[in-house]
């Protein structure tokens, strides 16, 4: 005969298993077995244990943005939350690092600025980014008592395309004879990049066969009532 106690409450039947859905963590389980051989009943034994704890599993982690760049915000994502037996509500913490080596990203508390760096603060400050960099991030979840196994993303910074920039004509009213030269207004790449540029030329709304480094149309090249156009990328 099997006897199940909960909290000292009857439970589970008298099946030879208990099943989990019968007790939760930090109970008192205990099974009372007594022998019978048809005729009278034995001396009982009696087993009891404290329910511990069950750490949470590994969750699936991501990223924000497909590709990292040094101009969108960069945060780590839970693709996938992190399963607990006990039903309990889970929190994370994240490791990062960059080029293989740990790097603190603040969120407000010691032990996020000493090593091994775990911090709640998902997101990295884009001061931290350069191109070509590569980052990785660990994911823990705990349910309070313990933490579970990490999870991993890697990703590579890629560059970031310079802005466009800002063209205009000089002289700005031009007329037969002249030549045409450019001014251009450029704000700074987000790399850090040393930018050049490539420039398509048209007349009259045909592109001419120009080379694409040519920045200027020589004096005589224009013609009255011509309309001139430049494209220009950086």
């Amino acid at each position: 005969q099997i006897a199940w106690m909960r909290e000292g409450r009857p439970t589970g039947g008298g099946a030879e298993v208990l099943q989990p859905t019968e007790f939760k963590k930090h109970e008192r389980v205990k099974v009372v077995v007594t022998p019978h051989d048809g005729f009278e009943a034995g001396e009982p034994a009696v087993v009891e244990v404290t329910v511990e704890n069950a750490a949470p599993g590994s969750p699936q982690v991501g990223f924000s943005i497909a590709k990292a760049v040094v101009t969108e915000p960069f945060k780590a994502v839970i693709k996938v939350a992190a399963k607990d037996a006990d039903g309990d509500p889970l929190r994370y913490r994240y490791r990062w690092f960059r080029d293989g080596v740990p790097v603190a990203v603040a969120d407000g508390t010691s032990e996020s600025a000493v090593a091994p760096f775990w911090t709640s603060a998902a997101e990295v400050p884009l001061a931290l980014f350069a191109k070509g960099q590569h980052w990785e991030v660990e994911a823990e979840a705990t349910d309070g008592e313990a933490w579970g196994p990490a999870a991993r993303a890697r990703t590579v910074v890629v560059n970031s395309p310079p802005p466009a920039p800002q063209v205009g004509f000089s002289p700005s009213r031009p007329r037969r004879g002249d030549g045409l030269n450019l001014s251009i207004k450029q704000a700074a790449d987000a790399d850090g990049d040393t930018l050049t540029y490539r420039y398509t030329w048209f007349r009259n709304g045909q592109k001419l066969a120009n080379p694409p480094d040519q920045s200027q149309v020589g004096r005589g090249a224009l013609k009255k009532g011509e309309q001139w156009a430049v494209e220009v990328v950086a």
